[in-house]
């Protein structure tokens, strides 16, 4: 399966009421690529209105997802993706710091759209900040 395939099948589409299917998704992204792997947890943090998953069980899947990807950009996301669970914003700050520390992992576009969508940047800053690293991730190869 590749990046994008799997990102067609849980974008919007996480099986939140089923754990098991949830954690096998988990596993298979981290398999596929880490912006697949992250592409769960970004599911996680930002459900989709249809959805009827309770913070509870979204804090069950956070713990579930964190115990199964290694990768080092999960203990900067992290507590951002707690934070967006729990229905908190962080500051433009704090979000800015995050993404800086991402753009060092060319083409994780899944987890720079964690602190990306997690504050509430009414200036514009952050956006600009985003736009800046996707384009420098576009002239360059993935990692």
């Amino acid at each position: 399966m590749t990046e994008t395939e799997f990102i067609e099948v849980v974008d919007c589409r996480l099986p939140y009421e089923d754990k098991q299917r949830c954690c096998d998704l988990i596993e298979l992204g981290t398999g596929v690529s880490p912006n697949a792997a992250f592409m769960v947890l970004h599911e996680i943090c930002r459900p989709p209105n249809s959805s009827t998953a309770t913070a509870e069980c979204l804090e069950i899947l956070l713990a579930e997802w964190s115990a199964r990807v290694l990768h080092p950009l999960v203990e900067i996301v992290f507590p951002t993706a707690i934070a967006m669970v729990r229905g908190e914003s962080i500051s433009v700050v704090s979000s800015m710091l995050v993404m800086q520390k991402i753009s060092e992992y060319k083409h994780q576009f899944n987890a720079l759209s964690i602190p990306y969508l997690a504050c509430d940047d009414i200036n514009g800053t952050v956006d600009i900040l985003h736009q800046e690293i996707v384009a420098a991730w576009s002239v360059s190869e993935p990692q």
